[in-house]
């Protein structure tokens, strides 16, 4: 999956979603989890909750796609 312009797979550590135990997400990993409960809040309760900017979360390593 692609989340603001981040590749996220469940690649162990080259992925960017678990971090190197591979067990727990990064904070990317976090952001991107925090964002389907967000969404499905919104989507359940007509909210407006704002989504957050994966791309703003440091990461664990940086991207070379």
């Amino acid at each position: 999956m692609v989340e603001n312009g981040i590749k996220f797979t469940t690649d162990y550590i080259s992925g960017n979603l678990f971090s190197f135990d591979g067990i727990h997400p990064t904070s990317q990993g976090y952001a991107v989890i925090a964002n389907r409960f967000i969404s499905a809040i919104n989507n359940k309760l007509n909210s407006e909750i704002p989504l957050i900017n994966v791309s703003t979360i440091p990461g664990s390593l940086p991207t070379t796609d």
